[in-house]
Protein backbone atom coordinates (compact mmCIF):
# COMPACT_ATOMS: atom_id res chain seq x y z
CA UNK A 1 0.00 0.00 0.00
CA UNK A 2 1.46 3.25 -1.07
CA UNK A 3 1.38 6.83 0.14
CA UNK A 4 -0.24 9.65 -1.82
CA UNK A 5 2.43 12.30 -2.00
CA UNK A 6 1.73 14.15 -5.24
CA UNK A 7 -1.80 13.01 -6.05
CA UNK A 8 -4.62 15.54 -6.40
CA UNK A 9 -6.89 13.76 -3.90
CA UNK A 10 -4.89 13.15 -0.78
CA UNK A 11 -5.76 13.07 2.90
CA UNK A 12 -3.38 13.67 5.81
CA UNK A 13 -3.20 10.66 8.13
CA UNK A 14 -3.88 11.82 11.72
CA UNK A 15 -1.44 11.01 14.50
CA UNK A 16 -4.08 9.04 16.40
CA UNK A 17 -4.55 6.67 13.46
CA UNK A 18 -0.79 6.22 13.13
CA UNK A 19 -0.40 5.50 16.85
CA UNK A 20 -3.28 3.00 16.91
CA UNK A 21 -1.84 1.14 13.91
CA UNK A 22 1.54 0.92 15.61
CA UNK A 23 -0.14 -0.41 18.76
CA UNK A 24 -2.03 -3.04 16.74
CA UNK A 25 1.25 -4.24 15.22
CA UNK A 26 2.88 -4.27 18.66
CA UNK A 27 0.07 -6.39 20.12
CA UNK A 28 0.43 -8.82 17.24
CA UNK A 29 4.21 -8.96 17.76
CA UNK A 30 3.61 -9.57 21.46
CA UNK A 31 1.60 -12.72 20.70
CA UNK A 32 -2.02 -11.63 20.28
CA UNK A 33 -3.89 -13.05 17.30
CA UNK A 34 -5.99 -10.88 15.02
CA UNK A 35 -6.17 -9.07 11.75
CA UNK A 36 -5.59 -10.22 8.22
CA UNK A 37 -2.83 -9.60 5.68
CA UNK A 38 -4.77 -6.56 4.49
CA UNK A 39 -5.01 -5.20 8.03
CA UNK A 40 -1.31 -5.79 8.69
CA UNK A 41 -0.47 -3.98 5.44
CA UNK A 42 -2.76 -1.09 6.41
CA UNK A 43 -1.04 -0.87 9.81
CA UNK A 44 2.34 -0.70 8.08
CA UNK A 45 1.07 2.00 5.71
CA UNK A 46 -0.58 4.42 8.14
CA UNK A 47 2.46 5.31 10.29
CA UNK A 48 4.71 5.54 7.23
CA UNK A 49 2.53 7.89 5.16
CA UNK A 50 1.88 11.56 5.67
CA UNK A 51 -0.96 11.36 3.12
CA UNK A 52 -3.09 8.60 1.59
CA UNK A 53 -5.28 8.81 -1.49
CA UNK A 54 -9.05 8.96 -1.70
CA UNK A 55 -9.36 5.30 -2.66
CA UNK A 56 -7.59 4.32 0.57
CA UNK A 57 -9.91 6.53 2.62
CA UNK A 58 -12.98 4.99 0.94
CA UNK A 59 -11.65 1.45 1.51
CA UNK A 60 -11.04 2.24 5.16
CA UNK A 61 -14.50 3.77 5.53
CA UNK A 62 -16.04 0.59 4.12
CA UNK A 63 -14.00 -1.54 6.54
CA UNK A 64 -15.17 0.53 9.52
CA UNK A 65 -18.77 0.29 8.27
CA UNK A 66 -18.49 -3.52 8.33
CA UNK A 67 -16.59 -3.82 11.62
CA UNK A 68 -17.52 -0.73 13.64
CA UNK A 69 -20.25 0.06 16.14
CA UNK A 70 -22.84 0.80 13.44
CA UNK A 71 -22.37 -2.50 11.60
CA UNK A 72 -25.31 -4.84 11.11
CA UNK A 73 -23.45 -7.60 13.00
CA UNK A 74 -22.86 -5.28 15.95
CA UNK A 75 -19.29 -4.49 14.98
CA UNK A 76 -17.34 -7.58 15.91
CA UNK A 77 -13.96 -5.86 15.77
CA UNK A 78 -15.22 -2.87 17.71
CA UNK A 79 -16.78 -5.12 20.38
CA UNK A 80 -13.44 -6.90 20.72
CA UNK A 81 -11.72 -3.54 21.08
CA UNK A 82 -14.11 -2.50 23.87
CA UNK A 83 -13.50 -5.85 25.60
CA UNK A 84 -9.73 -5.20 25.43
CA UNK A 85 -10.19 -1.70 26.94
CA UNK A 86 -12.37 -3.10 29.76
CA UNK A 87 -9.63 -5.65 30.49
CA UNK A 88 -7.16 -2.82 31.09
CA UNK A 89 -5.53 -2.85 27.63
CA UNK A 90 -3.25 -5.85 28.21
CA UNK A 91 0.00 -5.59 26.23
CA UNK A 92 0.73 -9.31 26.08
CA UNK A 93 -1.56 -12.32 26.26
CA UNK A 94 -1.83 -14.21 29.49
CA UNK A 95 -2.07 -17.96 29.30
CA UNK A 96 -5.04 -18.90 27.11
CA UNK A 97 -5.88 -15.36 26.00
CA UNK A 98 -4.02 -15.20 22.68
CA UNK A 99 -7.34 -15.15 20.77
CA UNK A 100 -9.33 -13.17 23.33
CA UNK A 101 -8.76 -9.78 21.73
CA UNK A 102 -8.67 -10.54 18.01
CA UNK A 103 -11.17 -7.76 17.37
CA UNK A 104 -9.07 -5.23 19.27
CA UNK A 105 -6.00 -6.09 17.21
CA UNK A 106 -7.97 -5.75 13.96
CA UNK A 107 -9.54 -2.45 15.07
CA UNK A 108 -6.16 -0.98 15.98
CA UNK A 109 -4.46 -2.21 12.80
CA UNK A 110 -6.94 -0.12 10.78
CA UNK A 111 -6.17 2.96 12.89
CA UNK A 112 -8.77 2.64 15.65
CA UNK A 113 -11.25 5.28 16.71
CA UNK A 114 -9.17 8.14 15.35
CA UNK A 115 -9.09 6.62 11.88
CA UNK A 116 -12.82 5.90 11.95
CA UNK A 117 -13.64 9.54 12.73
CA UNK A 118 -11.11 10.75 10.15
CA UNK A 119 -12.37 8.63 7.25
CA UNK A 120 -15.98 9.52 8.03
CA UNK A 121 -15.12 13.22 7.67
CA UNK A 122 -12.76 12.76 4.72
CA UNK A 123 -15.09 10.55 2.68
CA UNK A 124 -18.18 12.69 3.24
Amino acid sequence: MSCASGQPERHRVPKGAKDAAKLGLLLRQNGFAGGTETGWARAAQLPRCTYVDGATVRTMRAWFARHGPGAANGGTSYRGYLKWIEAGRPAAPERGTKNAYRGAVAWLLWGGDGARRWVERAAA
